[in-house]
């Protein structure tokens, strides 16, 4: 990579991360809970699904930690990529009167997710203590977050030209995360027989399976989930770099 190559990424990096930090606050201005909402909304899904464990988490060992790395997971992917979908709309006059790199907002959108995420983080660390987990495992579980966080934005970034081209593409998305809340073992076994084996082909369920094996059982994983976390992020990142370069220029006049 050149001098100007890496400037220029390092500029849009430092611009990303400060439209987060701007879009933080603007979502939290004027709220009563504020910050402490993120720390609430984990725990009341968290709460309800555990109250069902006796029909849903039957033989499973640490069962709240395994639903609690789960959600959690699950729910950075979500509201990322669903923040995503409209992120362009949402901008559209900041972008039409500001010379501005377009894919500084869906990296802003990571960004705003990954902030999120590390409220949820200290929900899971109260937790690693009460169950006499070591925290240590936190450091190798920031390594998988590095690769979650490429295939997530991946994933951002094909919604967030979706998003311009399409304008029911929320309702669609939102509907895809509810039934991927069902089709990922986020709160019953990943043995538990299914009609279809969903797991195969489906990325999050090898993100959270692998956290699960490096968190909760403290256990050296298998290369296979190694293999395909690393291989999805990958994909999805490429792909994403690929229909986002493809369509850029193209967002001013979709808005």
């Amino acid at each position: 990579m050149s001098g100007n190559h890496l400037l220029e990424a390092r500029t849009i990096l430092y611009q990303s991360v400060e439209q987060a930090i701007a879009l933080f606050k603007e979502k939290n201005a004027g709220r009563y809970l504020g910050v402490l909402w993120y720390l609430l909304d984990p725990l009341f899904m968290f709460l309800i699904i555990l109250a069902l464990r006796g029909l849903v988490g039957k033989g499973i060992p640490n069962y709240p930690l395994y639903l609690l790395v789960g959600l959690l997971m699950y729910n950075f992917f979500m509201k990322t990529t669903t923040y995503a979908v409209n992120i362009f709309e949402f901008h559209r006059f900041h972008i039409r009167s500001v010379l501005i790199d377009p894919i500084i907002f869906p990296l802003s959108v990571l960004f705003l997710g990954l902030i999120s995420h590390f409220f949820e983080i200290l929900i899971l660390a109260c937790f690693l203590l009460y169950y006499g987990v070591s925290l240590l495992n936190l450091a190798y579980y920031a390594i998988i977050l590095a690769f979650y966080s490429l295939f997530i934005l991946g994933v951002s970034l094909i919604v967030s030209i979706i998003g311009v081209n399409l304008s029911d593409i929320e309702n669609i998305w939102r509907f895809f995360c509810r039934l991927l809340l069902f089709a990922t073992p986020i709160f019953y076994s990943s043995d538990l027989r299914m009609p279809v084996n969903l797991n195969i082909i489906n990325p999050l369920y090898y993100f959270i399976t692998l956290s699960r094996r490096i968190l909760i059982q403290d256990q050296m994983p298998e290369l296979s989930l190694v293999f395909a976390t690393v291989f999805f992020s990958i994909l999805s990142l490429s792909l994403g770099l690929f229909i986002f370069n493809a369509y850029r220029y193209k967002i001013l006049e979709k808005l």
